[in-house]
């Protein structure tokens, strides 16, 4: 679905990204791991289109990205969760799943089918609709901040440390519905620090320091062999 291929990219004109390749099957859950400053969350932004691709290719399902803007790249069934939970902080939590949807025609019905879907994952919502979106807990902007991407229905979500700055019981809701979104059978890029956790949910993953990959295999290898620990050394969980 996703093919990366001999990736260069970065800010301006100085370079984080070093001859990257990754690809995401249909269906696969793949774990992008790595120490702070690897360029993990570099590369999910030249692959959404929100920094330049100096060189190398990004292709989605069989058609290029790069040159592409990011709005349409959205349209085309590619969403990126960044880190952050950039959210409508002003609108109420109904609101910013409507605005979710903006620029794909449906009726009412269907938006309200595609709303009852993503509250379904995350019933923790379900309560908060009236809610302006600034007042929610981290953890409930977290998972109202995918919820937004769950509602496009996308073919890939990407997500970038869904799980920074909560609290452990609220990591454990996060992760168990990323495993519904899987059970499912979406197809989630994940970045992440708690490696471990990220590798107990995904099927493949790659190690990336320094801008470039260093290791990659499927997460019962990564999680049996020393590469890993090597390659990453912020997680204990």
């Amino acid at each position: 679905m996703l093919q990366v291929k001999d990736l260069d990219a970065g800010y301006g004109s100085v370079p984080v990204l070093r001859q990257v390749s990754v690809q995401v099957r249909r269906g696969e859950t793949v774990a992008l791991l790595g120490s702070n400053g690897a360029g993990k969350s570099t590369l999910l932004r030249a692959i959404s289109g929100m920094i330049p691709v100096f060189g190398g290719s990004v292709e989605f399902q069989g058609s290029p990205l790069r040159g592409v803007a990011p709005q349409k790249i959205a349209r085309r069934g590619l969403c990126h969760v960044p880190e952050g939970r950039r959210l409508f902080a002003k609108q109420t939590v109904q609101d910013n799943l409507l605005l979710g949807m903006y620029g794909i025609r449906l009726t009412r019905a269907e938006e309200q089918e595609r709303i009852d879907g993503a509250l379904a994952i995350f019933p923790a919502l379900t309560t908060r609709l009236a809610d302006y979106a600034g007042f929610l807990s981290g953890g409930q902007q977290q998972m109202l901040a995918v919820a937004l991407a769950l509602v496009r229905q996308p073919d890939l979500i990407m997500l970038d440390e869904p799980s920074l700055g909560l609290a452990p019981v609220i990591i454990d809701e996060v992760f168990e519905a990323l495993s519904e979104v899987s059970r499912r059978g979406g197809t989630v890029l994940l970045v992440e620090q708690l490696a471990t956790r990220a590798l107990r949910l995904a099927d493949r993953a790659y190690v990336l320091a320094h801008g470039r990959i260093t290791a990659e295999g499927s997460a019962e290898e990564l999680l049996a062999g020393e590469t890993l620990a090597a390659a990453y050394l912020g997680d204990t969980h």
